[in-house]
């Protein structure tokens, strides 16, 4: 989330807005603003925040139990506990790679605090978007490949990524870069089997750059996103780490994703892993959406390696 919904949420809360009405005019759900409601009421009761860093707890923990089911009211009790029995150190720590030490002000304190609460939270149908990134015919040709030099594996990766959105109703995205040149058109399968879901055609590289594909992201009402790109070091890179940035959570599929040669592969992976991007490939997302072989999307699951040349779900 970035400052200016931050104080729209403010504002709109003195005003006694419902949450459902926040999450409407925000264009997110009302799940983010109920835990940024949470996050704010947590560290901003007693100086909570500084009270952990003075008996040096660990803070990942820390960060994690005051946005979840832990009530603050019994963590700041213990905290005050540990004051009262002379703990005294103050700890150097890490969130999201950036160090810390010392105080902090609220503004960023809450910023971390919220992305942190997403950090641990379960991809679920409610709560993701499919984001299926330059997989054209014409680029196929470059020599694109997944890690294992096989181009037909990434090409049912991403087609399995497309019938998985299709059966967990996921709101998802296809794009196109330069459409009208040597990159050609989508894979007409992708087209067959998400022939509602909208086509950003760019001649932006980075799609996350591009206004009409982040504003289609954004009607999604989504913050946790699936992306896959046909190439991973530029169709998925640049918009994932984008997407972070903007405060979004964001799973890279790699298996769904291409390369010309393992360094690639490998840059893009630690590159987008030090901005915050989640690797993953597809039978994680899948499995992780899925949860249990006896909800309503059980069966579909069960036979969709017999209708497709995808991989199989292990579990």
């Amino acid at each position: 989330m970035t400052s200016e919904q931050y104080e729209l949420i403010e504002r709109m809360l003195l005003e006694r807005i419902p949450l459902a009405g926040i999450a409407r005019v925000l264009q997110i759900s009302e799940d983010t603003v109920q835990r940024y409601v949470n996050a704010k009421a947590a560290l901003t009761d007693a100086k909570l925040f500084e009270c952990a860093i003075e008996i040096g707890l660990e803070m990942s923990q820390f960060l994690q139990d005051v946005t979840g089911d832990i009530h603050a009211a019994q963590i700041q009790a213990e905290i005050e506990g540990g004051i009262n029995s002379g703990v005294t150190t103050t700890p150097t720590f890490f969130i999201n790679g950036v160090r810390h030490q010392g105080g902090w002000d609220l503004e960023s304190l809450l910023a971390n605090c919220f992305r942190m609460s997403i950090f641990f939270e379960r991809l679920t149908p409610a709560n993701a978007a499919m984001l299926l990134i330059d997989h054209q015919v014409g680029t196929m040709n470059f020599g694109i490949t997944d890690l294992d030099a096989l181009p037909l594996h990434l090409k049912n990766q991403a087609l399995w990524l497309a019938e998985a959105a299709k059966i967990f109703d996921l709101l998802a995205v296809l794009t196109t870069s330069n459409p009208d040149g040597a990159n050609g058109p989508l894979f007409p399968e992708l087209l067959d089997v998400l022939p509602d879901a909208p086509i950003i055609d760019r001649v932006i590289i980075n799609a996350w750059d591009d206004p009409s594909f982040l504003q289609a992201v954004q009607q999604t009402g989504r913050k946790k996103l699936i992306m896959a790109g046909v190439t991973t070091d530029v169709c998925l890179t640049f918009p994932a780490i984008g997407a972070v940035r903007d405060g979004f959570d964001v799973y890279a599929v790699m298996d769904a994703s291409g390369t010309v040669n393992q360094q690639a592969m490998y840059a893009s992976m630690f590159r987008m892993s030090q901005a915050g991007v989640k690797i993953a490939n597809t039978n994680m997302v899948i499995a992780e959406l899925l949860a249990d072989w006896s909800s309503s999307y059980g069966v579909s699951m069960i036979a969709l390696p017999t209708t497709a040349p995808m991989s199989p779900l292990v579990a």
